[in-house]
């Protein structure tokens, strides 16, 4: 499922994969400045991370995307009975990207990053 977030090529996605049993919550981007923007979000790392946790950060150049995310791997969408705790916990999750990437995203301004700042972070 994708949810918008307020600026075109940038959207919250919840993922599920009962091949591996697990569920996720991701920030996912494409677009031309794709490279500038994950690396702009980047240099927050510390203080987004303090709002969500440890997160998955994936620049996915082959698919000129990126993917910024968090999984709780001991859940199987594929039992029923524990539908309530995932849904729950996607949901939480969810709100929480949304209220600390809505506002990073927004004012995301790719000519502000520099190929060369990639050795700061």
């Amino acid at each position: 499922m994708n949810f918008g977030i307020g600026i075109t090529g940038f959207n919250l996605q919840c993922l599920l994969n009962s091949k591996e049993k697990w569920i996720g919550v991701y920030l996912y981007f494409k677009s031309i400045d794709t490279k500038a923007h994950f690396e702009l979000l980047r240099k927050e790392c510390e203080k987004i991370e303090q709002q969500l946790g440890t997160l998955e950060w994936k620049n996915l150049p082959e698919k000129k995307s990126s993917r910024i995310g968090l999984r709780r791997l001991d859940s199987d969408p594929m039992i029923e009975a524990d539908w309530p705790r995932q849904i729950s916990w996607v949901v939480e999750n969810l709100q929480a990207f949304n209220k600390t990437f809505r506002p990073l995203v927004k004012s995301l301004e790719a000519s502000e990053w520099h190929p060369d700042d990639e050795s700061d972070v």
